[in-house]
C-alpha cells in the first residue's frame, strides 16, 4: 500500500451520488492482485487466514460482525484505512498485499489470496503498473485510461470511475518508481513507457487518455507520440493539469511534507512543531516513521517507503518543468477548478486552449485543485464525461 497519488483536505466529508453524507467514496473493481512476500512474525497455517483477515477487519474498521462478502469501502474504509489494514496482515502473514488490485475487497476475496499465496509460495511481485479500476464493457465504451498524478499512486481515481456508467472501463496507470522498478527522467520517457506498459497489457485503440493535474501532462504527451507514430489521435482528458508557462514552483522534500500535513495527512496526531524543529529531511523522516509506528499511517510514512515517495514527487515535478508541450490535432477536455489554493496558479485552461489544435472542451467543475477530485465535485468530471464517447481523430 501506498501514500495517496494526491493529497486531499481530510476534513472534508465524502458524499455518494444520491447526494447522502457517507464516510467513504464509491466502490470500484480494480484487477487481480500479486502479493510480496516478506518473512512473517510467526507462521500463519492455510486454515487460520480467514481468522487473521476478520481480525484486522474489526481492529481497522471498528466493526463486530464481519461477513465474507462485505466491502471494505461500503463499511467505511478508506484508502489510509486500507494501509492499515494490510499493515496488521502483514505483521501476522509475512505477505503484504497490493489491496488497490484486489478483484473485490472484501474479506473471502483477500483471504483466498493470502490462502492462494501461503500455498503456492508466488514469488516477491511489484505492483502492477496498470491497475483496473473499473472493468467495464469495452465493447461498449472505449476506455478511459488515466495516468498518476506527481505522488504516483492511482488510489482516488476510484471515486471518478464511481460516477462513471457502469459499462465504462477505467484503467490507471501507476509509477514505476515507487517500487523502483523503472527510473523515468522526461515526461517523454514516462509517456513512452506507459504507451508500451498499455500495449503489454493487451489494450488496444480506441480509448481515451487523461490524468488529473501532473497525470494529465503525461496523457497529453502519450497522445501525441500516438499520432505520429500511428496517426491515431485520442481525446485526452486533462483534469486541472498545470500548463508551461504556468506551472506551480518545484517543491523539496521537506515542502511535499508540509504540504502533505496541510492537505492529506491531518489525522496523524503529533506536535508539528517538533517535526518543524529538526534540521534534516532524514531527522523528519525518521521521526514520522517512529511516530506512525502502529498506526495506519505506519506503511506509508515508514522509513524504507517515504524517502522513495518524496523523490518519485520531485523526479516528477522536474520531469514537468523540463516538458515543453506541442499543438495537439487531437480533442482536448479540460476540467478546470473554480477555487483557488496557494500553491496552484489560477488560469491554467487559456494556456492549454493555444495548444488545441483540434476540438477544445472547457468544462468548470466546483472545488479547487484537490477537492474537485473527490466527491461531491469529481460527479461534475463523471457527469460530462458519461455523455461524450471520446471518438479518436485520425
Amino acid at each position: 500500500m501506498r501514500l495517496p497519488g494526491y493529497a486531499f483536505q481530510r476534513h472534508e466529508h465524502w458524499l455518494d451520488r444520491s447526494g447522502t453524507a457517507a464516510a467513504t467514496p464509491s466502490r470500484a473493481t480494480p484487477a487481480e492482485a500479486r502479493p510480496t512476500t516478506e518473512e512473517p512474525a510467526a507462521a500463519v497455517a492455510e486454515d487460520e487466514v480467514s481468522t487473521v483477515v476478520a481480525e484486522a477487519w474489526r481492529a481497522v474498521l471498528g466493526v463486530r460482525d464481519v461477513r465474507p462478502d462485505d466491502d471494505f469501502f461500503a463499511r467505511g474504509g478508506d484508502s489510509l484505512a486500507a494501509v492499515q489494514l494490510v499493515a496488521r496482515i502483514r505483521q501476522r502473514t509475512g505477505v503484504r498485499l497490493e489491496f488497490m488490485a484486489l478483484e473485490r475487497h472484501t474479506p473471502q476475496v483477500v483471504a483466498e489470496h493470502l490462502a492462494a499465496h501461503l500455498a503456492n509460495r508466488f514469488a516477491p511481485a511489484a505492483a502492477p503498473s496498470v491497475v483496473v479500476v473499473k472493468k467495464g464493457e469495452p465493447q461498449s465504451r472505449p476506455p478511459l485510461v488515466l495516468v498518476h498524478p506527481i505522488g504516483g499512486d492511482v488510489y482516488f481515481y476510484r471515486e471518478l470511475a464511481g460516477c462513471l456508467p457502469d459499462d465504462q472501463p477505467v484503467y490507471a496507470l501507476r509509477s514505476p518508481m515507487l517500487d523502483g522498478t523503472a527510473e523515468l527522467s522526461t515526461i517523454e520517457e514516462m509517456a513512452a513507457h506507459y504507451l508500451e506498459q498499455l500495449t503489454e497489457f493487451g489494450l488496444q485503440a480506441p480509448f481515451r487518455l487523461g490524468g488529473s493535474s501532473f497525470g494529465g501532462i503525461v496523457a497529453y504527451e502519450m497522445a501525441q507520440l500516438l499520432d505520429a507514430r500511428d496517426g491515431y489521435r485520442p481525446e485526452v482528458v486533462l483534469i486541472d493539469s498545470p500548463a508551461h508557462g504556468n506551472l506551480p514552483a518545484e517543491m523539496s522534500g521537506e515542502d511535499i511534507l508540509d504540504y502533505l500535513f496541510r492537505y492529506g495527512l491531518a489525522r496523524l496526531d503529533f506536535p508539528v512543531a517538533e517535526l518543524e524543529a529538526l534540521p534534516t529531511l532524514d531527522e523528519k523522516i525518521a521521526y514520522l516513521a517512529d511516530k506512525s509506528r502502529g498506526t495506519e499511517f505506519e506503511e506509508m510514512l515508514s522509513a524504507e517507503f517515504l524517502p522513495r515517495y518524496l523523490r518519485t514527487w520531485q523526479r516528477h515535478g522536474r520531469a514537468m518543468h523540463g516538458y515543453v508541450p506541442r499543438p495537439y490535432a487531437g480533442d482536448l477536455v479540460y476540467f478546470a477548478h473554480q477555487e483557488e489554493i496557494p500553491e496552484f496558479p489560477a488560469g491554467q485552461a487559456r494556456h492549454w486552449r493555444r495548444l488545441a489544435a483540434g476540438g477544445w472542451t472547457e468544462v468548470p467543475v466546483p472545488g479547487n485543485h484537490l477537492s474537485m477530485n473527490g466527491l461531491p465535485h469529481v460527479a461534475t468530471v463523471g457527469a460530462h464525461l458519461a455523455t461524450t464517447q471520446g471518438e479518436d481523430g485520425e
